[in-house]
């Protein structure tokens, strides 16, 4: 699971207002690549490609487009953590 974001939802003055409680944790972020950076994994952006990812550093995988995510053990090696960040 990734890519996941909070958002509270509330009545005010008898319209809804969304209010998010998360950031998207995206690799190109510059406190997520120096985590992922310090964690051993490597950030970058393959040619053709709009996003970044991340990878085991000298390696090809896993190649993943979020920095945070449960149950990835190849993610975890390259610094992808399951750890929550709130605002």
């Amino acid at each position: 699971v990734g890519d996941s974001r909070a958002v509270l939802c509330q009545e005010v003055n008898g319209e809804m207002e969304a209010t998010p409680l998360t950031e998207d944790h995206r690799p190109e972020r510059k406190d997520e690549r120096k985590r992922v950076h310090e964690a051993g994994g490597q950030v970058k952006r393959l040619e053709g490609d709009v996003l970044h990812r991340i990878f085991v550093k000298g390696k090809w995988v896993p190649g993943l487009a979020i920095s945070r995510s449960f149950g990835d053990t190849v993610g975890r090696s390259a610094g992808v953590t399951a750890e929550p960040e709130t605002c």
